[in-house]
């Protein structure tokens, strides 16, 4: 059995968690493959194996992955599970289904009950939509922290949801959070157009996309857009007026309507930060992306 999934948040990890725990209860092989949306599609790619039951999840279907889906469908058994709904139809069987996790559909679709599986399931719906569960948020700066991912995952595949390797990578990297948003806090550029306030700041690679918008969101403003220096781009929003997918994909990339991603083709540093976000902004005022 094969499980591809999201590498950086509760969810994804959790997925793979609740892979894990499905194959130890039946004593089958596992392969985790952790995947991200810079790299989901070079994975699919590389992959060549036949008579291999493949998950994938937490992972936004594209049609550019068409191709090779369909390619790796002939010789396996596929599933493709998410909770956001996909842009095209996916060409092999799939759980598209609007809800608070992939987590949730995937132990639905394991059929997997017992308590563990069901908590795996719960911290990752908490954290996806912001809910009041200190634990989800803790193991998100653990995996933030850059703990192993295949050591999270066999943490948690065998109910050990909080432990003292977790405790200590966490009280590690509140230290080097609490810098990092200093640091963030002196790059950010304030811009304005009509009513709305967009902020634009160059986040260090200590703050991962989430971490970085959700302490920029936190000071109100409309659009929030975090850049990092390999050009990496984060977009999010407290103006449920605004679409972010079509700003995304006026720099060619792509996601949500709440949470988008792009990159820029450029690094980015402190030297030309400052042009970069005017660049930025030029071109968000010069679109219609906002109503």
């Amino acid at each position: 059995m094969i499980v591809i999934a999201h590498n950086r948040d509760v969810d994804g990890l959790g997925c793979h968690a609740l892979v894990k725990r499905y194959c130890m209860k039946r004593e089958c092989k596992l392969i985790h493959i952790f995947a991200d949306y810079d790299d989901i599609e070079k994975i699919l790619k590389r992959l060549d194996v036949k008579n291999e039951r493949i998950i994938v999840a937490d992972l936004a279907y594209k049609r550019i992955f068409g191709k090779e889906i369909k390619r790796i469908a002939l010789k396996n058994d596929i599933v493709w599970i998410d909770h956001h709904n996909a842009e095209f139809p996916v060409p092999v069987k799939s759980i598209i289904k609007k809800t608070d996790s992939a987590a949730v559909l995937l132990k639905e679709y394991l059929k997997l009950s017992d308590w563990v599986s069901m908590r795996i399931a719960e911290v990752a719906s908490n954290h996806d939509q912001r809910r009041d569960d200190p634990l989800a948020f803790k193991l998100y700066d653990v995996i933030s922290s850059g703990f192993s991912k295949r050591r999270y995952v066999e943490l948690l595949s065998n109910g050990f949801l909080w432990q003292n390797e977790f405790e200590k990578a966490y009280r590690d990297y509140l230290k080097i959070k609490e810098k990092a948003f200093n640091e963030l806090e002196k790059n950010i550029k304030e811009y304005a157009v009509r009513s709305y306030r967009i902020a634009i700041a160059l986040s260090p690679k200590t703050l991962s996309s989430t971490i970085a918008c959700d302490f920029l969101k936190n000071k109100g403003y409309d659009v929030i857009i975090a850049v990092w220096n390999d050009g990496k781009m984060s977009f999010r929003k407290n103006n449920k007026r605004i679409n972010l997918i079509d700003i995304a994909k006026s720099f060619g990339g792509g996601g949500r309507e709440d949470a988008s991603g792009a990159y820029l083709g450029k690094k980015v540093d402190k030297s030309n930060f400052d042009k970069i976000a005017d660049e930025i902004f030029e071109k968000i005022k010069s679109g219609s992306f906002l109503p």
